[in-house]
């Protein structure tokens, strides 16, 4: 059949893997066709010059590696996991600008993003949608109850404008929707960051008596860790004589999947911490614990991790804040989160007279500067101590 006959202009073939392009008149449109993976690949445009631009998108999506065969079929998901898997890491690399928090409230926003647009393709996402998912967040979740501010929005917003644009610099979108939406103007203002008083700490200490999480959260609530620290706290890190634990990992989720850093970024981050009687306890009852489960499973992913689940895996960020949300809300405390428990670790050294200098020691900062303006809740006069203060707080049985 000629091609007057089939209604189609031919067109030079391009080079070898590139592919071709032709008019088909018929459709009065510009087809691109490559061949990917052994199949055939078409693009559908009103003009040559864009029909050429989609077809290179296809090429491209073959060198990233993307997993999918044509722009139309990324989803949100799939341009979030591909930034979490190494956009995001390679930034913290090259530019070693993201703290080990910055990074975790990257990943919480990302799922965010996930749960609410995840399934959208990306190439059709509109300023419409992502504006109307920020509404979503703004409003109490069903479950849980809890729902996003103002700041904590915008920073939303920026997450999922990052990972579009990584989309972009491999042409699997040509704009990116996220920097042009608004978060909603009724939004809530900031709600002060939270910590809990001595005697709502003391009640939630008895509530994860026995709890598999107790000694992780112990660790977060009386010494201040991140959640992704205390998350991948490994048994070398650990001195059961000395009493003491090293920080120089942490809990990393891309894609979904935890993984562990071996190196965190910054001299302050990576520090050696003096436990108080009370964790320091649970933490020798965890071992026993972690000795007797390790030695009756089949299988064990890493022997390294000091709190993992069943499998030794690595516990998922959205799993530790769902079971303390469990455990604070069943001892009457209401909804808590794991880096609360930070917060709360550091208003109780001040409000027990601990410095700022030795706070800022203790939660891995540089300087004074976060102590003073977000860590710090219930303000006193602070004098100089020598070591934590804890143990004034927490009250335990003497220990082998």
């Amino acid at each position: 059949m000629t091609a007057a006959k089939s209604g189609k202009t031919a067109e030079r073939r391009r080079s070898p893997g590139e592919g071709s392009v032709y008019f088909d008149q018929s459709k009065d449109r510009w087809i691109g066709a490559v061949v990917i993976n052994g199949k055939r690949r078409k693009v559908v445009a009103p003009t040559k010059t864009e029909a050429l631009r989609r077809l290179k998108v296809l090429n491209h999506q073959q060198v990233a590696g993307g997993g999918v065969a044509s722009n139309g079929n990324v989803t949100v998901s799939d341009a979030i996991d591909k930034w979490l898997e190494r956009g995001l890491p390679a930034r913290t690399v090259k530019r070693r600008t993201l703290a080990p928090g910055t990074i975790e409230n990257h990943q919480w926003l990302a799922d965010h993003w996930k749960h609410q647009i995840g399934s959208k393709r990306l190439a059709k996402l509109t300023v419409r949608d992502v504006e109307d998912a920020l509404d979503r967040m703004s409003k109490p979740d069903p479950v849980t109850g809890s729902s996003l501010g103002a700041s904590a929005l915008r920073k939303a917003r920026t997450t999922l404008a990052m990972a579009i644009d990584y989309a972009e610099r491999y042409e699997l979108v040509q704009h990116n929707v996220a920097r042009k939406a608004d978060p909603p103007p009724d939004a809530r203002g900031s709600v002060a960051r939270r910590s809990m008083t001595a005697e709502q700490a003391a009640t939630f200490v008895k509530a994860i008596e026995g709890h598999r999480m107790q000694a992780m959260f112990l660790i977060m609530i009386t010494v201040g860790t991140r959640p992704g620290e205390a998350a991948g706290l490994t048994w070398d890190a650990v001195n059961l004589v000395a009493g003491t634990i090293r920080i120089s990992r942490a809990r990393q989720q891309t894609r979904q999947r935890p993984q562990l850093v071996e190196e965190l970024k910054t001299d302050g981050s990576r520090r050696t911490i003096g436990l108080p009687d009370i964790t320091l306890a649970a933490l020798k009852a965890h071992r026993h614990r972690w000795a007797e489960q390790r030695a009756a499973a089949n299988s064990w992913e890493d022997e390294r991790l000091v709190f993992c689940t069943s499998a030794g895996t690595l516990y998922r960020q959205e799993n530790v804040r769902r079971e303390l949300a469990k455990i604070t809300k069943a001892a009457g405390l209401g909804t808590w989160t794991p880096n609360e428990l930070r917060h709360t670790a550091a208003s109780l050294m001040s409000d027990a007279g601990v410095s700022n200098e030795r706070i800022a020691d203790v939660l891995g900062h540089n300087d004074t500067r976060m102590v003073d303006a977000v860590y710090r809740h219930k303000i006193k006069d602070a004098v100089d101590a020598a070591a934590l203060a804890m143990n004034g707080i927490f009250t335990t049985e003497p220990h082998d």
